[in-house]
């Protein structure tokens, strides 16, 4: 009688132990809490010279010589979320556009030391738009999604994530 006793007593301590796990620091699941919005700064439109003629871009053949990058920023940044893979983790964002019939969306990564040294792992939510125009639409015709996939390697010093679109930026950090 004994003996049951202490061992239903001792698998009751383990099962109840187990709910600290969950809220730990050492489950892998824990890595990033959820996201927060934060307002973007805006930049200062570049001034322009007319007088000084803009290249064409076009060689001898008629094709272009440098790929130009026509994306824009998304709109709104309206969900970050970063999932744990066995290689590292998957980063997963959500944006509203100005406009209907979005497209190539993808989060693009940008070069930033300082952001590096501060441990912050920066993106930009990119997307084209058609070169007709297209209508505006409700919400929930104008979300799109990107992901990103990053090692473990990349987010050893990491400590938050952060996706910008053109009004907003989500931030996600370590636990």
């Amino acid at each position: 009688m004994k003996k049951s006793l202490i061992l239903l007593l001792a698998a009751t301590l383990v099962v109840a132990s187990c709910g600290a796990w969950r809220g730990s620091r050492v489950n892998p699941k824990n890595w990033f809490g959820g996201s927060e919005s934060t307002p973007v700064a805006q930049e200062a439109p570049e001034e322009v010279n007319p007088l000084i003629p803009q290249k064409s871009g076009l060689n001898f053949f008629g094709s272009s010589d440098d790929d130009e990058d026509n994306s824009v920023l998304a709109e709104t940044i309206t969900e970050l979320r970063i999932e744990q893979t066995p290689v590292g983790a998957i980063i997963h964002a959500t944006a509203l556009t100005q406009r209907q019939g979005a497209y190539q969306a993808r989060l693009r990564l940008e070069e930033d030391p300082e952001a590096a040294e501060k441990g912050v792992l920066a993106y930009t939510f990119r997307i084209l738009y058609p070169a007709t125009s297209t209508p505006v639409g409700p919400e929930r015709t104008r979300l799109v999604q990107a992901a990103a996939s990053v090692t473990h390697q990349d987010l050893e010093a990491i400590r938050t994530i952060r996706v910008t679109g053109s009004t907003n930026q989500r931030e996600s950090r370590r636990r």
